[in-house]
C-alpha cells in the first residue's frame, strides 16, 4: 500500500471530479487503502442520503478494491447512531 485515501479524496471520485479515475488507474486500486474512519464517514453519507442502496453499492464495490484499515468493528453502528443524533438534535 502507497496511498491512503480520505473521504474527501473518495467522494470526487465517486463523483468523477478532478480526473480522479485516471488517476486512480495509474497508481493502481491494489496500492490505496482508506482506514475504517473513512469507511464510517462514507457509511454514514449513505445513510443519511436519498438514495441509500445505490450509495451502499458504491462504497461497498470501492471497499472491496482498496484496503481497509481496521481501527474497530463499529463502523455500520456509528453511521446509523450519528444520523440519529444529528436528526434528534435539528428536530429539538
Amino acid at each position: 500500500m502507497k496511498y491512503l485515501i480520505d473521504t474527501n479524496i473518495c467522494i470526487h471520485f465517486f463523483r468523477g471530479k478532478f480526473n480522479l479515475k485516471d488517476k486512480f488507474e495509474k497508481v493502481t486500486l491494489d496500492n490505496c487503502a482508506i482506514s475504517e474512519i473513512t469507511l464510517a464517514e462514507m457509511i454514514y453519507g449513505a445513510e443519511n442520503s436519498l438514495d441509500k442502496k445505490q450509495n451502499y453499492r458504491i462504497i461497498d464495490e470501492f471497499s472491496e478494491q482498496v484496503k481497509v484499515l481496521p481501527i474497530f468493528d463499529a463502523l455500520k453502528i456509528y453511521a446509523k447512531e450519528k444520523v440519529r443524533f444529528e436528526r434528534k438534535r435539528t428536530n429539538d
